[in-house]
């Protein structure tokens, strides 16, 4: 569809609402709003009255009048203070002020009129109910003052989504923190990655994995809410809506500036540094250096262009600046050959090294002669693996170990500098436009284990805009048109050092077996299995998103109906390179050492410097992809103020996720059918063949689809969700809220870059060279055998077939106002979540069979052989809490939003990296508590200003001097404890021999230690687990839980105040003040010699200093 055609598509919407006489039509709104009915004093209807919504710092009012009913609807307005005006001919002028609106929220509020003249004034100065009464929604809001003022480790908003009922941060496989992006949050027992972000209405997510991607500096953020089981006009994703507001300019000059700074000899010291008394080998440090950064400034005002314009009551701007440096010492310990071995001399290892060229076949197996006295002859060392030895491996800084003998302390650099510029501008109180531009570059360069070569590159920059116009129709009707650009940009490639090329580094390795060039100049991955690990390589792919958002929103009272109607369209383009599949890689292991009745024997590095390779990986096609994918979405919703109690929501909504295409039509996919009673399999592709067909050996063929057309997968077009809510105000006192919803997600482009890599367009070519005979064929100096395509189906097939993963939610809540300023929110929430997208093994041999026997493969008959892991939704997950939250609106220098959930999170499968499964045609055997699963957590955010000082209630008398020193304090913090995350125990082997390379073990008896009985040595009962044999593990998932989580953060700040408008305030933040010690997750591989042990600990005490002038 074209741009064109989408403004087309989108008129016709609004011409359909314009004529059903219907409201908005927007997929993610920041705006609110207040609706109410005015009465008289016996509780009668008043038709006509002038309702009048004041924005207090801007000057900006909407006005509407009542309808027969008496009701008013105030719609769209910006998040901020306001004071609300009526008037009508024979009473007496109303105004409420000190109202404060919140993103997304809708505020009730009812006036009553009094008998008499217009000029008479009533003001009504109390703060407005808290009380949530027009929806049924579960939802939090952080605002401007706890954004300035409860501390923030690294200042990144989304850390503080943590802090709200039904959250959890603890699955690292989906997390993508830190400053390079957004903190990942499961909200109310959601995925993740199924959370939807956006900023003032505008997409901010990444489609690779539907990630966040840009945090604002908290000083330009008005305030942001996140909500579950909303209305019909939230959709993309069944997981949060967070809605973040960028602040807007003021008919006053105000702004900050501000300086956050930190540094390791404020911290505490790392608990195992400690405990191991561990020192950098250079320095001789305890400690990992650290510094930090973090300075910028935020500033908002009129546009006043003296004798030329003043815009002090209608054009305003907004600004904001931040830069972000970070230099950490990141402490590394690995394994580097020895001095004796890197000349072949291993006469110091523990077991025999034979010579893989004296190799015979006998019925045992290939016999091979031992090298003499363990050391290889140097004529026998391949000069090739010599040299990247010598260029690569430095040699050990820690004696006496052949293993975990070199330790490194390199800086990891990270920087960060992000741009906000916001403009708005009122025509009256008719029309009122909106023009924000955001701009993010995020840079780190972390060291390799061996820093001397090359480095970690990651980079992530984005550009986010947006631009809204709304319109008064008369009284009633209003048009929002938007407009909304995000552009993340992530150049994932490591670096050489020292001006390497990879060109030159092969040409003088002599290494045939790999193309000189690839997309990061780095070299291919080599790795001695079990020793050194990964001693050579890089990679990293690049992601390129490009979105088009458009959008509208009509709205429109009826009686005492709200009624909502709109739609979406986003075009949405990712530009992908692909560089570990181009890269290649090659594995060394012990087992071309040994020999036949002494399997233990050998040793990896000798097989390294021998040169002979156990397999082989390289790509093989073209290396880039072009998604594109269209989406459309359309809903209508009907509040309906059926009483002046009671409020009905009823709404659907329409999501039309069209399945990602590549513009060069370079997609593979497997198509399963059955016949026969038996699994076949047959490839797809969307455009021609270049590759010979592994089954028929034909190339150059055009489109095998099948009918699925170039996507290769099925559109799934009937995605309508209905959602109802109900909200009850038993008294002033008591709301009853109760809500069903149903929720889509929107389709990855994971999926495009799945089938993107897989056969016949980028798949990887896949060989063992030497297992074919007794004596190796192949070194790492050859060129290879000719590509094979049935060593290269590569990449992850996608069930054609997929559903549209989907999400049932209800929730019960009951609202309670236990004083002025404090309510008491106590509710049950629940989710059942089907069709989730994970991977499992596709081609894995149908059940367990003895070693050495043949299995075949569930695809054998259709020629494939190999290992294939593929995605599939055929996942489920379920969710059910108690969620309690104590709110205290700010007043008397006390704000505290305090909460407790008492939840359970049970799936299959937990995240689209995660390998949960075990027995892909035994789903339920991994039916268990999900990776992210909290039982319990508790958390509390409060801020006090203490209450000593000038305008508080001690020491108002003071001198300035007094108050200077003794007054002005403020208490500010987040307190967060929590049970530990479950945990999967693993044999680490693949005992069923069925192509699923880890399995679980098996257990007998109580796994779980007491507590008392707990140790970083032995977290839970090791010896309860034993390896399978020759079968499945018998133990469930998740079935051990790691360490819980204490978390006790605190501000000190101090505020002096000089002018009239005019502060610098000092502050001091202490992160983990108690210095509690957080352990990592225990090992929990079977086949580890630290199953069981802890080996990390979460961060101590951290302390960061302020400074910040505000005016």
């Amino acid at each position: 569809m074209t741009i064109r055609h989408s403004w087309v598509w989108l008129t016709l919407l609004i011409l359909a609402g314009t004529l059903c006489a219907v409201l908005p039509l927007s997929a993610q709104t920041t705006n609110a709003a207040i609706v109410g009915i005015v009465t008289d004093a016996s509780g009668g209807a008043v038709p006509n009255a002038t309702v009048t919504a004041t924005n207090t710092g801007t000057g900006i009012n909407r006005v509407v009048t009542t309808n027969d009913s008496g009701a008013f609807t105030l719609a769209p307005l910006i998040p901020g203070p306001y004071e609300v005006k009526v008037t009508n001919s024979g009473f007496k002028t109303k105004v409420q002020s000190n109202i404060t609106l919140e993103t997304g929220a809708t505020l009730k509020l009812d006036i009553q009129l009094e008998v008499g003249q217009v000029s008479e004034r009533i003001e009504v100065t109390a703060a407005a109910p808290m009380m949530q009464t027009q929806e049924a929604s579960v939802a939090s809001v952080v605002s401007t003052s706890q954004l300035e003022r409860i501390p923030v480790n690294g200042r990144n908003f989304t850390r503080l989504i943590v802090m709200m009922p039904g959250t959890s941060d603890i699955a690292p496989n989906q997390s993508k923190g830190g400053q390079a992006g957004l903190t990942m949050v499961s909200v109310n027992g959601q995925r993740q990655q199924d959370s939807n972000y956006t900023i003032d209405g505008v997409d901010n997510n990444m489609m690779y994995m539907s990630s966040g991607v840009g945090a604002p500096p908290m000083d330009a953020i008005q305030e942001f809410r996140v909500a579950t089981n909303n209305s019909a006009e939230y959709g993309r994703s069944a997981g949060a809506n967070v809605n973040l507001s960028i602040k807007s300019g003021t008919r006053d000059l105000h702004g900050s500036v501000y300086e956050y700074f930190r540094n390791d000899k404020l911290d505490a010291n790392d608990w195992f540094r400690n405990a191991q008394k561990q020192l950098d080998p250079a320095t001789k440090a305890t400690r990992v250096p650290f510094r930090q950064n973090q300075y910028g400034v935020a500033v908002g005002g009129p546009v006043v262009l003296p004798k030329v314009y003043n815009g002090r009551d209608k054009t305003f701007w907004f600004a904001s600046w931040e830069g972000y440096r970070r230099r950490r010492g990141n402490t590394t310990i690995s394994s580097t050959p020895i001095a004796a071995w890197r000349t072949g001399d291993f006469s110091s290892f523990n077991k025999q090294i034979y010579d893989p060229l004296t190799g015979t076949q006998t019925a045992d197996g290939i016999v091979r002669q031992p090298f003499a006295g363990n050391i290889i002859p140097k004529a026998r060392l391949n000069a090739g693996m010599l040299y990247l030895q010598d260029t690569y491996l430095p040699l050990p800084n820690v004696a006496g170990l052949q293993t975990n003998n070199y330790v490194m302390t390199d800086p990891t650099a990270n920087n960060r500098d992000m741009l906000v510029l916001r403009g708005d501008h009122s025509l009256g109180s008719k029309d009122t436009f909106f023009a924000r531009y955001m701009r993010q570059r995020v840079g780190e360069n972390a060291p390799s284990n061996f820093s001397t070569v090359r480095y970690n590159g990651t980079r992530i920059d984005s550009d986010n805009f947006g631009v809204g116009w709304n319109h008064v129709f008369g009284t009633t009707t209003v048009l929002e048109v938007k407009y909304g650009y995000n552009h993340p940009n992530n150049p994932g490639c490591d670096q050489f050092k020292n001006g390497l090329k990879r060109s030159d580094v092969l040409a003088k390795a002599g290494i045939k077996m790999f193309d000189s060039n690839a997309l990061c100049d780095v070299m291919p991955n080599f790795s001695a299995d079990g020793l050194f690990g990964t001693f050579a390589g890089g990679g990293g792919e690049t992601i390129i998103d490009t979105d088009h958002q458009y959008e509208a929103k009509l709205s429109r009272m009826m009686g005492r109906h709200s009624v909502k109607f709109g739609g979406q369209y986003m075009r949405r383009a990712m530009d992908a390179f692909f560089t570990n599949p181009t890269n290649g890689s090659a594995n060394f292991w012990a087992s071309m050492t040994n020999t036949a009745g002494d399997a233990s024997a050998g040793n990896s590095y000798a097989s390294t410097l021998l040169g002979y390779p156990n397999a082989i990986a390289r790509g093989v096609g073209i290396p880039n992809a072009q998604g594109r994918q269209n989406s459309y979405s359309a809903f209508f919703q009907d509040d309906w103020r059926a009483t002046d109690k009671l409020t009905i929501n009823i709404g659907v909504r329409w999501e039309g996720f069209n399945r990602p295409y590549d513009a060069q039509d370079a997609l593979g996919n497997l198509l399963v059918t059955r016949e026969n009673g038996q699994d076949k399999a047959q490839l797809m592709w969307a455009g021609i063949n270049p590759l010979p067909d592994p089954v028929t050996g034909v190339a150059g063929e055009g489109p095998h689809t099948f009918g699925y057309g170039r996507t290769l997968m099925k559109n799934r077009w009937m995605n309508f969700a209905p959602r109802v809510g109900i909200a009850y105000q038993a008294n002033q006192k008591t709301v009853v809220r109760l809500a069903f919803g149903m929720f889509f997600n929107s389709t990855f482009m994971q999926e495009l870059n799945d089938l993107r890599k897989f056969w016949p367009y980028l798949p990887q070519q896949v060989f063992s060279p030497n297992n074919t005979g007794a004596v190796p064929d192949t070194s790492i100096s050859d060129a290879g055998p000719s590509f094979n395509s049935t060593q290269a189906l590569g990449g992850w097939p996608q069930d054609p077939n997929n559903r549209t993963p989907y999400s049932q939610q209800w929730n019960i809540f009951v609202q309670r106002e236990l004083m002025q300023d404090v309510t008491l929110d106590v509710g049950y929430v629940g989710s059942a979540n089907r069709n989730q997208v994970g991977y499992v093994g596709w081609n894995n041999a149908l059940k367990p069979v003895a070693a050495g026997v043949a299995n075949p493969r569930r695809f054998a008959a259709s020629g494939f052989t190999g290992n294939l892991d593929g995605g599939s939704n055929v996942f489920a997950s379920e969710y059910n809490a108690m969620e309690t939250k104590i709110t205290k609106r700010f007043s008397k220098g006390l704000s505290i939003l305090a909460n407790y959930t008492w939840g359970k999170v049970m799936d299959d499968q937990s995240s689209l990296p995660e390998a949960k499964y075990q027995d892909m045609f035994n789903r339920r055997a991994d039916w268990s508590p999900a990776s992210y699963d909290l039982r319990h957590a508790f958390k509390v955010g409060y801020v006090y200003d203490l209450p000593f000082g000038k305008g508080r209630t001690f020491g108002a008398s003071w001198n300035r001097f007094a108050d200077s020193l003794l007054g002005g304090w403020a208490l500010e913090g987040i307190v967060q404890v929590q049970t530990g995350r479950p945990l999967n125990v693993t044999s680490g082997q693949d005992t069923a021999h069925t192509g699923k390379y880890i399995g679980r073990a098996d257990v007998s008896g109580n796994p779980i230690l007491p507590m008392e009985q707990r140790s970083i040595d032995k977290w839970f009962n090791t010896s309860a687990f034993t390896m399978p044999v020759n079968a499945y593990g018998n133990s469930g998932a998740n079935t051990v839980r790691a360490d819980g989580k204490v978390v006790a953060d605190v501000s000190v700040a101090k505020k002096f105040k000089f002018m009239e408008r005019q502060s610098v305030e000092f502050r001091g933040e202490f992160y983990n003040l108690p210095n509690v010690i957080n352990f990592g997750n225990p090992d929990t591989n079977r086949s580890s010699a630290t199953f069981g042990k802890i080996t990390s600990a979460g961060s101590a005490r951290q302390v960061q200093f302020a400074l910040r002038y505000a005016f």
